[in-house]
Order: structure tokens, then sequence, then C-alpha cells
């Protein structure tokens, strides 16, 4: 298969071969000086497709390949005027349905209860009759196929029940016989609660804002009371919370903010805490939904006082005396939760006239 299609053919490849299908066009020519003979062990079911020229061959079908065809494919030879140059194997399929951009339809769809469905597209090349729209076996409730062009099905509903994983055929056909058809399993989970937005891993430096972090959590139309069960935070930080319930789907944000204090770091051993944020709803079919996401914080090298300690009231002073030099008035520092960087010195702003601070 030393020869390769002159650039623009279409549709591409298949893992190196031809894969057509009924009613989508393709063509694809090849560039060399044929034989006298130049299709030589090639199938006679692929004579209809093939021209040959004194400069090459070209292969196409502008309505698609609609040919009997062989479960083992098809055998294209083409021989050159030294000998064989080219060798392949081309599949057909039967009319399909594929995505908007012409791509094979997903083979397996999972869907939740009660939860809004983007639904699938379908789209052929070939006009069809959109009242033929079929479905074997019928669809779950709620769900339906149905067209809205000639060119274009839509599978749409809201599931409204749970069920196991069943292999669904979609067909429709026009009055030239013409039927495309594919198929798709498609299952039903139970009704849940969705939480987006984590899980979170953020490191937090002391005194300097974090980026807002957004956490939205969805509930079935068929869910009431939802609600975040939120945690404790670091110092300094907090959530922002609202709702919204129907009429509009029940859903709610909670938007994490704040500036990280020093509180925190003074009191951890590990440079390392994690906190659960939860969402639960009711439902009337399913009753209690939940879900949760993690969230881990550290502290990038933070510096705090371990004498006296932060926030500390000192000893109150006489104006004329002399600062006492006891432990009380002497101020140690260190970093936590860095890789051991040493203070450099103690400085202190808005003291009262005559005071200062000696770093050593």
């Amino acid at each position: 298969m030393a020869l390769q299609p002159d650039p623009g053919y279409y549709p591409a490849l298949s893992n190196g071969n031809f894969q057509l299908y009924q009613y989508e066009p393709f063509f694809y020519r090849f560039s060399y000086t044929p034989s006298s003979a130049p299709l030589s062990n090639t199938s006679v079911n692929l004579y209809n497709y093939l021209v040959s020229d004194s400069s090459g061959v070209t292969f196409k079908g502008p309505s698609g390949y609609n040919t009997i065809s062989s479960a083992t494919g098809e055998t294209l030879v083409l021989v050159g005027a030294a000998g064989l140059v080219y060798s392949n194997t081309v599949f057909a399929g039967k009319g399909r349905f594929t995505d908007l951009s012409g791509n094979p339809l997903v083979s397996n769809v999972v869907v939740y209860a009660n939860e809004p469905f983007a639904g699938i597209s379908f789209k052929t090349v070939a006009a069809m009759n959109p009242a033929t729209a079929f479905v074997q076996p019928p669809l779950p409730a709620q769900l339906k196929f149905v067209g809205v062009t000639s060119n274009l099905f839509q599978l749409q509903g809201l599931p409204a029940a749970s069920g196991a994983n069943v292999s669904y055929l979609f067909v429709a056909s026009n009055a030239n016989s013409q039927v495309v058809s594919s198929t798709i399993n498609i299952q039903i989970k139970p009704e849940r609660v969705q939480l987006f937005g984590g899980p979170v891993v953020q490191t937090l430096t002391v005194g300097t804002p974090i980026t807002p972090i957004t956490f939205t959590a969805t509930a079935p139309v068929t869910a009431s009371n939802l609600m975040y069960s939120l945690p404790s935070l670091p110092s300094g930080l907090g959530f922002t919370v609202s709702y919204s319930f129907p009429p509009t789907d029940p859903s709610g944000t909670a938007i994490l903010t704040g500036t990280p204090t020093i509180d925190s770091p003074i009191g951890m051993t590990s440079n390392q805490l994690q906190y659960t944020l939860g969402v639960q709803a009711t439902s009337v079919f399913s009753g209690r939904l939940s879900n949760s996401t993690t969230l881990t914080f550290s502290y990038t090298p933070t510096v705090i006082f371990t004498q006296p300690t932060n926030n500390a009231y000192l000893p109150t002073l006489t104006v004329g005396l002399p600062v006492p030099t006891t432990s009380a008035y002497r101020f140690n520092a260190k970093t936590v939760f860095g890789t051991g960087t040493s203070i450099s010195s103690i400085r202190a702003t808005g003291l009262p006239a005559g005071l200062y601070i000696f770093s050593s």
C-alpha cells in the first residue's frame, strides 16, 4: 500500500481502511501510471465506483456506497505499469445517523432520573421523513425521538425513573425506501444531587486574599430543601451562599472568599487542613439525596511570634520610666511551614514617642 490517495479525499480512512456508508458521498483519487488492466483482482462490487484514465484511478460515490458488500470487506487493488501499487479493503455500512459534525454517534448514554437532559442530535445526509422517526424497544417514560427537519432528528425529554442499561434502535426512512438507523445504549440512573467546583487543593498566604472559588449544587426537579453543610474554615475564610428554587430548577451557589489570618497557623502542628463541603436535598421519590467534596489547605512559610504570642497585651508602661528588661517585653519570632528560613529582623510601627524595637 505504498500509494496514497491524493490530498482532498473524503471521508478519512478508518484504521487504514475505507469505511463507507449508504447515502454518504465519498471521493478518492489515485494519481499514478496505470497498467492496461489497472483493477486486476479488485472486487466486482466496486466496479461501479471506479474510473480509470491515463493518469490514475478515481474511486467515488456522490450518493454513497449503495451496493452489496461482504462483512469481511471488498478488496480494492490498483495495478501500475510496473506492477502492484496499491491494495486495501473497503468496508461498507448501512445508512446511519451521525452527530452534527458527521462523526459516529455516541454508543452509550447515561442520564439521571428527573435531571435535565441536553438531548442527542441525529444528523442524516439523505433527506428523511421526520414523521417516520421510530425507536425499538419503546423509550423510557418522558423520553421521545422526534424528527425536527428532514436531516435532523433528536432524542429529547426529562427521564422520569431509573432503569437498566438497554439497547435502543433509532430508525428513520423516506419515500424512496432509503433507511437510516443507529443503535445507542441508554441507562437511567437514580436521582442525585450534583456538586461542582471541587475538590479544592489551595495554598494560603497570610494576609493575601484568595481568588474566589465557586461551588454550584443542582438537584432533581422533584427535590426541595436544597441546603449546603458548611464546614468551619481556616481563619479569615468564609462562604457566601445563595439558592434558587422552583419554578427554576433547584440549585445553590457557595462562594469561598477571604484573606487568611495568622490565627490558624499558630495552632497547627501539620501544614495541612482538610474539610468537607456537603450538600443535601429531599426528593419526593428518593428521599434524602446528598453529595460532598473535599477542601484541602496548606500555608506558605508563615512568621509567627512565640513570645509574646500574637495579639497578646503587654503589661502597662509608665511614662518617664524605662521599659523593664523582663521577658514580657522580649519578642521572639519564628518561621513555620517553610524551609527553616531564619528571621532577619523584627520591626514595629506606630510606637509611642520614646519607644523603639531593638532586634538582634
